[in-house]
């Protein structure tokens, strides 16, 4: 293997292992955000209507424009 490969080969590895970090910070951070609504245990419908809620606070955030309202 001549260093090229390896260079390209070390760069599609760490390419790899941002976006895994960047997936489980994500899915970390839906848990922590479904705990702090008590939405991540519990009756399905009950879990429906609080996600629901918390949608249309966002839609409602965007359209008016109330950056307070929205989460990046």
């Amino acid at each position: 293997m001549d260093k090229n490969e390896l260079d390209k080969m070390m760069g599609e590895a760490f390419e790899n292992a941002k976006v895994s970090y960047h997936l489980y910070n994500a899915v970390k951070n839906i848990k922590k955000w479904g705990a702090e609504r008590g939405i991540t245990d519990g009756d399905p419908s009950r879990q429906l209507n609080k996600l629901t809620e918390e949608l249309g606070e966002l839609v409602e955030g965007f359209n008016k424009k109330v950056p307070d309202l929205l989460v990046y």
